[in-house]
């Protein structure tokens, strides 16, 4: 069974391979499908309610605003914005900050994020990162420094994380979930993984296998800007706070989604696809020509 949604900027496709191709799907059973991935679209729908930068209600929205206002407080958080923080603050140190979330400053000024900054929130902002923000308890953070998340660049791969989490709740033994660059696999069976061209669908190149693990993709061509002369991407370098323009696709493979998709960006940033965290996670990484490749499939 195969059911899709446009969901955090993209389509998201959930796959349930349970039933083999001798089998028929009977109705109680395709009930039963649907009814779980009813489940797993509201879990990611959630994570992306509190994780939005567009949605001003969102955990991530409001901790901004509270930064802006130079409040260094604590601030209660869902639980799941929560556990994100702390992988995101994880991958921050494990990368020497070449992964940072702190980077929505850098967007915002380039109008690849909405909102408009005073001059002098701008100036505050540039001292933006991770390391502004500390877990105090199971339901709080608290702010130390200047900070403007922008979790879009994690936040894909933990919803993925959960939507296989509630198929392998209920017993589900094989599926896959791809939500455009991101993709993860449940399950024994071997899954190839290509790149699709998006202005010729017949045009692919493929990128290996997944197995019961997640892949995750990251490129320039994914969202471009002109600014003068300067070609604009959502890559941004944060430790020079410039963006990052180059041909390149980024791709990591990694048992979880959540860390394939931050180290896509750390992997943009340092371009060495021998780093040590990649080891440290048990994750690998390739580095291959852009082109127009940019749609998992």
């Amino acid at each position: 069974m195969i059911r899709c949604q446009p969901l955090m900027g993209t389509f998201v496709v959930v796959k349930i391979k349970d039933i083999g191709q001798e089998e028929q799907l009977t109705k109680d059973r395709e009930k039963f499908y649907q009814y779980i991935i009813s489940i797993v679209f509201s879990e990611m729908k959630q994570v992306q309610s509190l994780m939005s930068f567009h949605d001003m209600d969102s955990d991530v929205s409001r901790i901004n605003q509270i930064s802006l206002a130079k409040k260094y407080i604590n601030i209660e958080v869902h639980p799941w914005t929560l556990e994100v923080l702390q992988i995101a603050k994880d991958l921050f140190i494990q990368t020497g900050g070449s992964f940072d979330c702190g980077i929505g400053n850098h967007l915002m000024a380039w109008g690849l994020l909405p909102g408009q900054m005073s001059e002098e929130e701008y100036l505050y902002m540039q001292r933006s990162c991770l390391a502004s923000i500390l877990i105090e308890n199971q339901a709080q953070i608290r702010l130390i420094g200047p900070v403007m998340l922008d979790l879009g660049g994690i936040a894909k791969g933990y919803a993925i994380d959960r939507g296989i989490q509630v198929l392998s709740r209920f017993g589900i033994e094989r599926a896959l979930i791809n939500a455009g660059g991101d993709i993860r696999s449940l399950g024994p069976e071997q899954e190839p993984i290509s790149l699709r061209d998006v202005r010729d669908q017949s045009t692919y190149s493929p990128l290996g296998k997944i197995q019961d693990e997640a892949l995750a993709v990251s490129s320039t061509s994914f969202c471009k800007k002109n600014i003068g002369n300067c070609h604009i991407s959502h890559l941004v370098n944060p430790i020079s706070g410039q963006s990052i323009d180059d041909l390149w696709t980024y791709v990591v493979k990694a048992p979880s989604c959540v860390i394939a998709d931050g180290l896509t960006k750390a992997l943009a940033v340092d371009k060495d696809i021998h780093a040590k965290y990649f080891g440290l996670l048990k994750a690998s990484a390739q580095i291959i020509r852009s082109n127009t490749l940019n749609s998992l499939m």
